[in-house]
């Protein structure tokens, strides 16, 4: 069984002028996740990692989201994906510079953890991160 659990970044630049929030950002990344099968009990963890979609096919699907909020914008999608396991805690600083118009573009970026249950022991067995980060850039 897999459990999710939502954190939001406090990484935004000009969100009150971008065609999405953080939050709807967040809601289509869970969105693009969510379309993979449930977890079946007994089954071990690497198989329903290896259910969950790739990192191509979330990528377009949030473009596709993107595309029809806004034609504005051009829009540079990433997702990394960090896979932990029980005893390993992963610790990530990631930087972004940008020589841009400081006015009309902006930047935002989420996360999703999905974490890997033991069926037997009920506790956490590891689990997956997925953070996006969405520049845009007004046309």
């Amino acid at each position: 069984m897999m459990n999710s659990e939502i954190g939001f970044t406090v990484q935004k630049i000009n969100e009150s002028k971008l065609p999405i929030s953080q939050e709807e950002l967040t809601t289509a990344l869970e969105d693009e996740l969510n379309k993979i099968p449930e977890h079946k009990e007994g089954e071990p963890a690497e198989a329903a990692e290896s259910d969950l979609p790739t990192n191509k096919t979330i990528i377009a699907g949030i473009i596709a989201k993107l595309q029809q909020k806004s034609s504005k914008f051009k829009y540079l999608v990433n997702v990394s994906r960090f896979t932990r396991n029980k005893q390993d805690l992963v610790d990530l600083e990631n930087g972004f510079g940008a020589l841009w118009d400081e006015e009309n573009d902006g930047y935002l970026s989420s996360f999703v953890d999905i974490d890997f249950i033991d069926d037997e022991s009920g506790e956490v067995d590891g689990g997956i991160t997925f953070i996006c980060s969405v520049y845009f850039v007004h046309v």
